[in-house]
């Protein structure tokens, strides 16, 4: 899968959220390239679902490890 389809499937998974940026780089202390979601501080639960697992059911099917980050205002 390209990092293109990846973004895609990163981006339709979290239409429901107000997404400020995505950005897609690699992280030393897990060895690969890990997609960091910036939302606000008030959007954070719905980014992570009820459980707080939404990110790893969309980082299987996007390829990508996924971390949410709340962005700076």
């Amino acid at each position: 899968m390209t990092r293109e389809q990846s973004l895609h499937i990163i981006r339709e998974a979290f239409s429901h959220v107000d997404v400020e940026r995505i950005v897609v780089e690699y992280d030393p202390a897990v060895e690969e390239d890990v997609a960091k979601v910036y939302v606000s501080d008030d959007q954070l639960d719905a980014a992570l679902g009820d459980d707080g697992f939404y990110p790893r059911g969309v980082a299987m099917k996007a390829g990508l490890a996924i971390e949410v980050v709340v962005a700076e205002a």
